[in-house]
């Protein structure tokens, strides 16, 4: 029995999903959150907000920001969080394509599982 569902709940896939489910998963989830493939994605502005939030922005007085700082400052935000949500869709795929690392993490998780 699988202890650990973490990597399957990122990539959305039950425990006893197959390589191929596994694959078109990641590859979905990638493209979900590619820049290139969502132009105008107001998920950029939630992104932004839960940034925001969690204290990256407390010591900067946006009010004094030119519209171009501000503007840079967004995307940099955002380009984070998409950074943010490919290394880890990419680390799950990893391990649950791998079939060793696969069985490490259903009995150990994360820390099972040797890099």
């Amino acid at each position: 029995m699988v202890k650990h569902t973490e990597y399957y709940d990122i990539l959305g896939v039950s425990v006893d999903a197959s390589s191929a489910e596994i694959k078109k998963a990641y590859y979905f989830k990638a493209k979900s959150v590619h820049p290139d493939k969502n132009p105008g994605d107001a998920k950029a502005a939630h992104n932004f907000q839960e940034l925001a939030k969690t204290g990256v922005l407390m010591e900067t007085d946006l009010t004094r920001l030119s519209p171009e700082g501000a503007y840079c400052l967004f995307l940099t935000l955002v380009l984070i969080q998409i950074a943010f949500d490919v290394k880890v869709l990419g680390e799950a795929y990893q391990v649950l394509s791998d079939p060793v690392k696969r069985k490490e993490f259903d009995k150990h998780g994360k820390e099972g599982v040797t890099k």
